[in-house]
Formats: structure tokens, C-alpha cells, sequence
């Protein structure tokens, strides 16, 4: 079953990056160019994966190490999925950062009420993108910790079907433009991983606090929000 995964995982990230994902680099095909670049991508993916199963199953003796084998083929896996909740992270929630900063220069500069088509300017996604490297670099590592540790016990194949399943979401949700959390949705992901073990294999406390944190952030970001705006209002005229 191993070579299956393989190519799910080729498949999904060829189909979310050919698919209206390289309109920039003058390569805009068809959903049926995309579906069959994919399906090559997949099949490639297949080999791979067939061939590092084979390499892994020479030499093994009993059963606990045959499944650290296929742990350390998960490993492998487990890069694909990070690169691909990666990719579905930019698509996502650099748009979700700069998408008022767009409306309001297009605004300023062209007079345009904001109901208007906003246009997107390379800088702006390059201070999206250099805001989110900024704050992985600083303040990341507690996030990290808190999903990759906190939430429930993972190993590479737990790991790898949460990224999965969370990349895929993801990346569906841009394609339909509908702005979504890639930490809420991997959180998701990783406590639909832990309760298929069973209530028992998730930590609570850290889900109830989780759960706690979604649902203050809004009304907290929203007070803010005005409280800022009537703020430099009065200082600005």
C-alpha cells in the first residue's frame, strides 16, 4: 500500500501547483493538462516510493523492525507533506495578510473604492512572505511545539497523515478562494490523528485551551480593530 500513498501525495501537490498555480510563469494549463502532468507525477512518485519500500524490507528480522522501516519510509514522506502544507501555507494566509494592504494601495493610488478589483504588486507578497518567515524564525517554535508535541504523541506516519489531510483542505479552500487558518487546520488535523487512537491518546487541557484561544482571538481582533481605527482617526483628522 505503501507505493499508493506515494502517489497521492506526487499527485495532489503536481495537481494544486499546475493546476492555475503557474499563471505567473506564463504556464497556464488546463484542468486536463493539469490532471495528466499529475497523474505522471504520481506515477513517478509510485516508483519512488516502490523502490525505497523494496530497500526497506531487505534484512528485516521480526516485526518491531520491520515497523521501524516503514516509520523511516514515513520520514520521507512526511518532507513531501511539510513542502506541501508549505506551499498551501503561502497560497493561503500571505493572501490572508496582504489581501487589506492590496485593497487600500490599489485605493490610494487609483481613487478606486475598495468594492473594486484590488491588483496584486510583487512587493506585497514578497512583505507577506518575509513577515511569516520572520515570525517562523522568532516565535514559531512555540506554535511547533505545541502541535507537534503538546496535542497528542506522533510519529512519522501520524505526522504525515495530518500534514496530508491538512494540505489538501488547505489548498482546496485557495482554490476556492475562501480564506481559511493553516495552524487551525493542522491543528484539526493532528486531533482527528490522535482520536483515531482513541480519546485517551489526546491531551484536553491543551485542546480546550486551543479551542479557548479560536474563539476569543475574533472578538479581541475586532475591538482592537476599532479601537485602532477611532485612534488614528482622532490623530489624524
Amino acid at each position: 500500500i505503501g507505493p499508493y500513498f506515494f502517489f497521492y501525495v506526487f499527485f495532489v501537490i503536481g495537481l494544486v501547483t499546475l493546476f492555475k498555480g503557474l499563471k505567473n510563469l506564463n504556464l497556464d494549463l488546463t484542468l486536463e493538462q493539469s490532471f495528466f502532468y499529475s497523474v505522471l507525477l504520481g506515477l513517478l512518485g509510485a516508483g519512488i516510493g516502490a523502490a525505497l519500500l523494496r530497500r526497506a524490507r531487505e534484512g528485516e528480522k521480526d516485526a518491531n523492525q520491520r515497523f521501524s522501516q516503514t516509520e523511516r519510509v514515513f520520514v520521507v514522506l512526511q518532507v513531501l507533506t511539510a513542502c506541501a502544507v508549505a506551499f498551501a501555507h503561502g497560497s493561503n494566509d500571505v493572501a490572508n495578510a496582504i489581501g487589506p494592504l492590496a485593497a487600500v494601495v490599489t485605493a490610494v493610488n487609483e481613487g478606486a473604492g475598495l468594492a473594486g478589483k484590488s491588483a496584486v504588486q510583487p512587493w506585497m507578497l514578497a512583505i507577506g512572505g518575509l513577515g511569516i518567515g520572520l515570525g517562523l524564525a522568532t516565535w514559531g517554535y512555540r506554535v511547533m511545539e505545541t502541535v507537534g508535541k503538546k496535542i497528542t504523541e506522533l510519529t512519522p506516519s501520524r505526522g504525515f497523515a495530518a500534514e496530508l489531510a491538512a494540505a489538501t483542505t488547505i489548498v482546496l479552500a485557495s482554490r476556492m478562494g475562501i480564506p481559511v487558518s493553516t495552524t487551525h487546520t493542522l491543528v484539526g488535523a493532528v486531533l482527528g490523528v490522535g482520536l483515531a487512537r482513541g480519546i485517551g491518546a489526546v491531551d484536553l487541557r491543551v485542546v480546550g485551551h486551543i479551542v479557548a484561544s479560536w474563539v476569543a482571538t475574533l472578538p479581541i481582533a475586532a475591538g482592537l480593530s476599532v479601537f485602532f481605527y477611532y485612534f488614528f482617526k482622532g490623530l489624524l483628522g
